[in-house]
């Protein structure tokens, strides 16, 4: 005889809510088989978890230590994120190799959208660099979107022979190889974007790398490098008391926290840009009803006028790119500094 079913609310215990299954009472052979079924009732509450999303707190995922400008921009994003998502966006800290750990745990974290990464620049200039990576962000990781710009503003030791950018660029033309510059490591990318500087404008100067921005901020005051790329949040104190130069920004436009200070891009070398940009992503496979949901989060979280003026206090800037939008960036991030690497050999 044929099988018959009835409609049973039972709750699903992984999520917390009600769901609608079938249960079997009787077989024959042309009813669906029994794996059928289960993988029925499966379907049935994947999407109603992906739904139902979020029913539980998100970790989000940062690979540096509390206090870094990665650390402070993720906590407010995660603060702001909470209240559009009604649920807790809990930051995490995972330090380790510039963030390259963090960025392998999520890539290989469950795929139902509870985890999430939030990355830096690193996410491209890693394999750009050729680094020996156990994942690859192309295929193992699918990006959320763009949402914060921390730009560096290049400056100098109280000591150094200039006080524009224009005296600097001069210098450095005068004497070739004679000044040194200090970064927060090799391949970091205020290492990088310094190196990008002296390509755009033709000069070299020689690359001190040090473990983490704090030394080389110690010895520029002291005069014992003299120049170096940070966001605002590194040097502003400093500046402020007269213990360092700022000579210029790498923003398209001027910083409203140091308005007085040109760009790079209106003074030495138009149209360039350097910054370290923050965003989020979730494991490849992770559903995409769930990415567009976090999707949605972040850009009205970034659009936000307060969150805006929040980022303008640490020195960065509000992004707020999604879907296609992010990927090109990201793309087109990927391809400028691997440029940059390629010509300035530092690849490893």
């Amino acid at each position: 005889m044929p099988a018959t079913v009835s409609d049973t609310t039972k709750p699903n215990q992984e999520q917390g809510r009600p769901m609608k299954i079938q249960t079997l009472l009787s077989f024959s052979s042309t009813v669906p088989t029994a794996a059928a079924v289960i993988c029925t009732i499966a379907f049935a509450g994947g999407a109603q978890a992906q739904g139902d999303f979020p029913s539980q707190p998100i970790r989000m995922i940062v690979g540096y230590a509390p206090g870094a400008i990665v650390d402070l921009t993720a906590r407010q994003l995660a603060a702001r994120m909470s209240e559009e998502l009604g649920t807790p966006v809990v930051v995490e800290n995972r330090p380790g190799g510039g963030g390259l750990l963090a960025n392998e745990y999520v890539s290989r974290a469950t795929n139902d959208g509870y985890t999430v990464l939030y990355h830096d620049s690193g996410l491209v200039t890693a394999p750009a660099l050729g680094r020996d990576l156990n994942y690859d962000y192309k295929t193992d990781l699918i990006p959320v979107g763009i949402a914060v710009s921390g730009v560096f503003f290049l400056y100098g030791s109280p000591g150094f022979p200039a006080d524009t950018i224009q005296e600097v660029v001069a210098e450095l033309k005068e004497n070739p190889g004679k000044h040194f510059y200090g970064s927060s490591g090799n391949g970091v990318l205020n290492h990088i974007a310094f190196e990008m500087f002296l390509q755009a404008t033709d000069t070299k100067a020689n690359h001190v790398a040090y473990k983490g921005s704090g030394p080389v901020l110690v010895d520029i005051m002291a005069d014992r490098v003299e120049l170096s790329m940070s966001s605002a949040p590194g040097i502003l104190p400093q500046y402020k008391e007269g213990k360092v130069k700022v000579f210029a920004y790498g923003g398209e436009e001027r910083s409203p926290l140091l308005p007085d200070v040109p760009t790079i891009s209106e003074t030495v070398a138009p149209g360039f840009t350097a910054a370290n940009w923050f965003g989020l992503a979730v494991p490849a496979g992770t559903d995409d009803a769930i990415v567009k949901r976090l999707s949605e989060a972040l850009l009205a979280s970034t659009s936000d006028p307060a969150f805006a003026a929040a980022m303008e206090k640490e020195g960065a800037e509000a992004v707020g790119l999604v879907g296609d939008e992010a990927e090109a960036f990201i793309e087109k991030q990927a391809v400028a500094w691997t440029e940059v690497v390629e010509r300035a050999g530092l690849k490893e």
